[in-house]
């Protein structure tokens, strides 16, 4: 019976978790559509439109590293509450904007904020009702509803932004995300009052492999730093993930922000560019669920798999200027969102692995400053160098090399945890 209310709670979380993300990743995905769309009702330079999503980045980043001193504060379902209205008020403004700069201020800071909130909750929700034996695929199958709701809602958004214009299909999205979260609210409290958590067995260590070094941990002298987050900068080992992702995720929103623009200003037709969001949507979906639920066969090496994911994505973008047709960017679309998917959903597995369940959601939050320092610049950037030159190209190879870059810091990371994990077996084997 017991093991009947754990897979029951299991799957509730799981709905939770799709079902938040449904909208507010793909919100995220969508930045392409709504870039465009903004660049058609304002008709301001790529590089300034590019900053909407640039700065929604920044506060989704930002928000993401304060969500777990909100949670200790208030509790999870309250800042789930607190999320749920910056984001229906953030999409409401965005409907009454008259401008590009009151879209700054709605979409970029109010919906952003409250897109970060939502999604560190459920995280939260998902790692606290989960078996360990089944997390990944409980994760992936959760964070594949952002490439099904951009998949479903990218098509709908341009055609109700061409039929209804861009400020009544935000007043649109604002009322159904209200209707939508109403729901999502009661199944929390239900599964809060109903539900059994999960108590990870880490196997009697008390400390994750990845800090059991004694070169790697920190000096006495740091006792205060010890008893806030920002301990984990001490370590060696998230020091080495922290720039490997500063470095990967300066190039990770550009194909998102403008493979629609790319493909409109390569004479790509509308319903075809249309399609090529669906798929996008579709790809990032199977992503985020396979490599997963791959993490798992594999007895939970989510850190091997998630360089796996970032060498496809960086080659892909790599490859993005030449794919100038609709068919080379239906391949395109295939290639790099399965493997962005998946780097996205197993980014906080990689935590887990590495600092332990206790240690997820702050080494998750404080990664965020990656995204804050380095995804958030990407776009403009290129915006920028499309401005200037008039060609993609050097901008979209810029972000390759650099994506393909973290990749190759991910595999010193990776020899540092194959030999401590050598060492601790030969240890063991020894009887030390």
């Amino acid at each position: 019976m017991a093991a009947l209310k754990t897979a029951a709670s299991a799957a509730l979380a799981t709905v939770v978790g799709f079902f938040t993300l449904f909208l507010v990743a793909s919100t995220f995905m969508l930045n392409g559509v709504i870039f465009s769309e903004l660049l058609v009702a304002y008709g301001r330079p790529k590089a300034e439109t590019a900053v909407v999503g640039s700065i929604l980045e920044l506060n989704y980043a930002g928000g993401c590293l304060a969500a777990d001193f909100v949670m200790r504060r208030i509790g999870p379902q309250k800042t789930y509450a607190l999320g749920v209205t910056m984001y229906v008020l953030g999409l409401l403004g965005n409907g009454l904007a008259d401008s590009l700069w009151i879209w700054y201020i709605t979409h970029g800071c109010v919906a952003g904020l409250g897109m970060a909130l939502l999604f560190m909750m459920q995280l939260e929700i998902l790692y606290s009702f989960t078996p360990r034996s089944h997390r990944g695929l409980c994760v992936g199958i959760a964070s594949s509803a952002g490439g099904v709701g951009s998949a479903a809602l990218g098509p709908l958004l341009v055609a109700s932004a061409e039929s209804l214009g861009l400020r009544t299909t935000m007043l649109l999205c604002a009322a159904v995300a209200a209707a939508h979260f109403a729901v999502m609210m009661a199944l929390l409290m239900l599964l809060y009052r109903r539900g059994t958590k999960v108590v990870d067995d880490q196997g009697g260590k008390a400390v994750p492999v990845a800090t059991e070094n004694i070169a790697d941990e920190p000096p006495k002298r740091c006792t205060a730093a010890r008893k806030t987050f920002l301990r984990w900068f001490l370590y060696l080992d998230f020091i080495i993930l922290f720039c490997a992702l500063f470095v990967y995720l300066f190039g990770f929103s550009v194909p998102i922000t403008y493979m629609v623009q790319f493909a409109k200003d390569h004479g790509v037709a509308a319903h075809e560019r249309s399609t090529l969001v669906a798929i996008a949507g579709v790809s990032n979906a199977a992503g985020r669920i396979f490599y997963a639920r791959l993490g798992d066969l594999l007895g939970g090496a989510y850190l091997r798999v998630f360089m796996l994911t970032v060498l496809g994505n960086s080659l892909a973008v790599l490859a993005l200027p030449w794919c100038t047709s609709f068919g080379a960017l239906a391949g395109f679309a295939v290639g790099c969102n399965l493997h962005a998917g998946g780097r996205a959903g197993v980014l906080s597995l990689v935590c887990a692995e590495l600092f332990g369940r206790e240690g997820m959601s702050q080494t998750y939050a404080l990664l965020c400053l990656a995204f804050m320092l380095s995804q958030t610049l990407g776009s403009p950037v290129v915006g920028h160098m499309v401005d200037e030159t008039g060609s993609y190209t050097s901008g979209f190879l810029l972000s390759g090399g650099l994506m393909i870059l973290g990749f190759f810091i991910l595999f010193v990371l990776e020899r540092r945890q194959a030999r401590v994990v050598q060492e601790v077996a030969a240890d063991t084997a020894s009887g030390i």
